[in-house]
């Protein structure tokens, strides 16, 4: 069963109009400088490529490093290797120890807090299978 509209009421709503201004939506003066520093800064994108198509459009996406954005490379839908802009000011450890503290905050990692002893690092783990003759056969055996 439909229902029956309402009559509109006698609210309204006004706009503002800045005469002077080119663009449609201009930020209040409380929320101007948090999107001045937001432009500033371009928006860094990471865009995930498998092999063939990197190779087949590199170009493209090399203009897309230069832009700014990172490109991660994936062979059989298992990351191998990320393409960066060189020269970047931050650098890799920095980088690394944000994405750190970040993961740290959400919960998914917990950070150790002592240090391992060098017996523990010196000791080799006991395999009793030949690991190069099964990652040989794994990869003959995969498409």
């Amino acid at each position: 069963m439909a229902r029956k509209a309402k009559p509109p009421t006698g609210k309204s709503v006004e706009t503002l109009r800045h005469e002077e201004a080119k663009r449609r939506n201009i930020p209040t003066a409380e929320y101007q400088s948090v999107i001045q520093k937001e432009a500033e800064q371009p928006l860094a994108v990471t865009v995930t490529v498998k092999i063939a198509e990197l190779r087949n459009r590199l170009s493209h996406y090399l203009q897309r490093v230069q832009r700014g954005d990172s490109i991660l490379v994936c062979d059989r839908d298992r990351v191998v290797a990320r393409i960066e802009r060189a020269g970047l000011q931050a650098s890799v450890r920095e980088r690394d120890a944000e994405w750190l503290d970040r993961l740290e905050r959400r919960g998914v990692v917990r950070r150790g807090t002592g240090t391992l002893s060098r017996q523990w690092l010196s000791r080799k783990p006991r395999v009793r299978a030949d690991v190069v003759a099964a990652l040989l056969k794994a990869r003959e055996e995969s498409p």
